[in-house]
């Protein structure tokens, strides 16, 4: 699963121009910290969704959907202290599930402050569902990079401090509430028996994620925007369905740009 799910990603990444921050791969679910670049995020999750579905089918012998059909759940971070925080919850959430006591010691796909600047993480085509000598590269490389907003207020070697800290502190909260709730920590060895085809009860997902994270001043601006855009897609969706053609859509326009090639403004 690793193997695959570093494929995917450093795949889907690099052809739809995305640029990734941190991940971890659980067993039920997952997390990725990315910039959408150039706003092709729907083409990025078609990509990744495909390539994982298709190998775990074969991997697992299971048919039909993998995921839980509720689509992505997607929090928007809107500054450099929210955007630290959720990089932080990302690279420590095998710890927060009482995993591991160290994020170091998760044996599943994670990658690591260490990582975020330094060597690509190559990966590798999965041995399943793709054809040797086929149309899909046999490696790709995945660069980790610190995330935009971070670098726009802090100089790369503050940032990468603030991170460190950020990540020590949640291990730390994580080993007190594992503590404080009188259980133990699995270990990777314990994770490691645990079934690959086991799957999750139906109705056991999480609550929805928050929209956006980021001061309470960005977050209304960031609601009004959305707003906004709302209001001016259905303006053009009701001109389109008019039947006029040249309608300018606004950036973020996603579905329609792919499927009808309508014209969108720039992001």
């Amino acid at each position: 699963m690793n193997r695959i799910f570093i494929y995917a990603l450093a795949v889907a990444a690099a052809r739809k121009d995305v640029e990734v921050h941190g991940y971890i791969l659980l067993s039920d679910h997952f997390h990725i910290v990315l910039t959408d670049v150039l706003g092709r995020m729907g083409e990025f999750t078609a990509l990744f969704d495909w390539i994982l579905t298709k190998c775990v089918q074969e991997l697992r012998g299971w048919k039909g959907r993998i995921f839980d059909g509720h689509g992505v759940r997607e929090t928007t971070v809107l500054d450099a202290a929210a955007t630290l925080r959720e990089l932080a919850y990302t690279l420590t959430n095998g710890v927060r599930h009482g995993l591991v006591d160290s994020s170091s010691k998760y044996p599943g796909a994670c990658s690591s402050v260490a990582d975020i600047d330094g060597a690509p993480i190559v990966g590798r085509r999965p041995r399943v569902f793709f054809k040797e000598g086929g149309k899909m590269p046999e490696t790709c490389e995945l660069r980790l990079k610190m995330p935009r907003t971070v670098l726009e207020a802090h100089d790369e070697g503050h940032a990468r401090h603030l991170l460190e800290v950020q990540v020590e502190r949640c291990e730390k909260r994580a080993r007190r509430a594992v503590k404080a709730a009188g259980r133990t920590f699995m270990g990777a060895a314990k994770l490691l028996r645990q079934s690959p085809f086991a799957r999750v009860r139906q109705g056991s997902v999480s609550s929805p994620l928050p929209r956006w994270a980021g001061s309470r001043a960005r977050v209304e601006t960031a609601r009004e925007r959305r707003s906004q855009f709302l209001e001016r897609y259905a303006k053009c969706r009701s001109r389109w369905l008019e039947g006029e053609r040249a309608v300018v859509w606004p950036a973020g326009t996603d579905l329609m740009r792919r499927r009808h090639g309508v014209t969108c403004e720039a992001p």
